[in-house]
């Protein structure tokens, strides 16, 4: 870039170079939680752009043994340098699954340079779902009490013939 500039009666150019940088960076908002089997968690992340150049980068979600995962975009919009932007990814874990955690990994690759990456994880913590008694169950064997109980309670409230 060539500058140029009078001081007094004198004209002064010279030539500045800047440097093209591009650097995507990803924060986690949101840190490990811990859900059961059959449920869902939601981690949020901010996506900035620390270069100082405009740029989108494109983003790329994965959970560490496949599971079902949702994101609120797959590329972020055009980021000023120092602009950021929230991206969701809301991760189902399977009831079947026998696993104790899953590692929910979000890069982003700046589009302006395909090299120039950052990436961010967090790890859910699953436990088994919690069994419910078996509520028919009881109602069954409660109804069968109150009803003992009732005929026991008429055959002794039965007035007595004298």
């Amino acid at each position: 870039m060539k500058l140029t500039g009078t001081a007094g009666t004198k004209t002064v150019t010279g030539y500045l170079n800047i440097k093209r940088t591009v650097q995507p960076s990803v924060t986690a908002l949101t840190v490990g939680q811990s859900v059961k089997t059959g449920q869902s968690v939601t981690y949020n992340f901010a996506v900035q752009n620390n270069g100082n150049l405009p740029d989108t980068f494109d983003l790329f979600v994965s959970s560490q043994n496949g599971f079902l995962l949702s994101n609120s975009m797959n590329k972020t919009p055009v980021l000023q340098p120092g602009a950021n932007v929230t991206v969701s990814v809301t991760v189902t874990m399977p009831k079947t699954t026998s696993v104790k955690t899953d590692v929910l990994t979000v890069k982003a690759t700046s589009e302006f340079d395909q090299k120039t990456s950052d990436t961010k994880t967090v790890t859910t913590t699953i436990k088994p779902a919690t069994k419910s008694g078996n509520i028919c169950g009881s109602i069954i064997w409660a109804s069968i009490l109150m009803c003992l109980g009732a005929v026991g309670a008429a055959g002794y409230l039965k007035p007595r013939r004298r």
